[in-house]
């Protein structure tokens, strides 16, 4: 079954400990063994290891000897900086919205900063598989908390912003430390903000079921000699030849049952069709006002749609077309501005300014690029 479970990098994070830099191979090896063990994790730990020695921006390297491991952390405020940002919003958070946070904290460009935050070799920072967002290593996972408190309780969903609720008043543990991954979880369903519990029998029925299927299948196939055919197959035609079955043998066995009601029903057949006759003339009746009642709704409401249309289109797009005009001239603008700007800041040295001002200018000419198009098919 699917449950969120750490990259390989993030397994090794894990192995040390609060201000070790380095550790004996061998005492390597037997922790990090020991966490995927937990983990349920078939990996061999010496696979593992060397999986990510070989990647170049490992976590990991090899220290004075092969029998030293050492990590290829470097401090730097950029890591610090994370770090804060991250303990701070609680949240899960990707490369692309650290960033901008840090641009704002720094004097570092956006390439400078993205140079330097190599997340990987922080051991603060951790990964799950399939998820391209960074968690902090001493976040805890509450999937399993939540699951055996909503089976236990008999829940069948609960609210995707309460899980820090039931963490502090049902459990009495501090929601900080904890974060909560149902959409990579196959006991929980997410529809918006709500998730579902999928209680244990919901997961094994499916393949209960088709073992059952495949075993009965395969007994009768020895029994008469005949070659098993997959189980789809099977499963498919299972069902009408059981209803083939059941409807011989009720045929032979209400035979005359049938004769003795077939002479009864035949004295009441006028009746019956009387009846008929008066329900089929009320139901053409009803069904003849219905329609014209549905056709002259249908035709007012067509009338109401087109005269909303033919008269709020028109200045609407005249209101959009002159919004994208001034937001043209506003960019214009600026970038004319900006030359002046880019002038100063070379005499006084200030590169980076420069940098900057060239990455604005771009984005900005972008941007007119894009809003022109607009405004062409507008005029189309």
């Amino acid at each position: 079954m699917k449950r969120p479970t750490y990259t390989s990098a993030s397994f090794i994070k894990k192995v040390f400990r609060p201000g070790e830099r380095s550790l004996p191979r061998n005492e390597f090896l037997e922790r990090l063994d020991q966490t995927l063990r937990e983990a349920d994790v078939v990996t061999p730990a010496e696979s593992m290891l060397q999986e990510v020695l070989a990647h170049p921006a490992g976590p990991v390297r090899i220290g004075r000897s092969e029998a030293i491991l050492e990590l290829t952390y470097a401090p730097h405020q950029v890591f610090d900086l994370a770090y804060r940002f991250m303990r701070e919003t609680h949240l899960p958070r990707s490369l692309d919205q650290i960033i901008p946070e840090l641009r704002k904290r720094t004097s570092f460009s956006w390439n400078q900063v993205s140079r330097m935050l190599e997340l990987e070799r922080d051991p603060r920072f951790v990964q799950y598989e399939g998820d391209p967002r960074w968690y902090l290593v001493d976040w805890k996972l509450a999937n399993d908390l939540l699951y055996t408190f909503a089976v236990e309780r008999k829940f069948q969903q609960l609210a995707l912003r309460s899980y820090g609720h039931v963490l502090e008043v049902y459990l009495g543990l501090n929601a900080k430390e904890y974060v909560f991954l149902p959409e990579m979880d196959d006991r929980f369903q997410v529809e918006g903000e709500v998730v579902y519990i999928r209680s244990q029998a919901e997961e094994t029925t499916g393949d209960a079921h088709q073992a059952e299927a495949a075993a009965t299948l395969a007994a009768e196939a020895a029994s008469a000699d005949v070659p098993v055919e997959p189980v789809e197959a099977e499963a498919a035609d299972a069902p009408v030849a059981v209803e083939a079955a059941h409807a011989a043998e009720a045929t032979e066995t209400d035979a005359p049952q049938v004769e003795a009601a077939d002479e009864q029903n035949e004295a009441q057949v006028p009746e019956a069709t009387e009846e008929t006759d008066e329900t089929e003339s009320t139901e053409e009746t009803d069904e003849s006002t219905n329609e014209g009642n549905n056709a002259s709704t249908i035709t007012i409401e067509a009338k109401e749609e087109l005269g909303m249309n033919t008269t709020l289109t028109k200045p609407v797009l005249h209101e959009v077309d002159e919004l994208l005009k001034k937001a043209v001239a506003l960019l214009e603008t600026r970038n004319h501005d900006m030359g002046q700007e880019v002038v100063n800041n070379f005499q006084q040295s200030n590169m980076q300014a420069i940098e900057e001002l060239m990455q604005e200018k771009w984005k900005n000419e972008q941007l007119v690029q894009g809003i022109q198009q607009v405004l062409a098919a507008i005029g189309q």
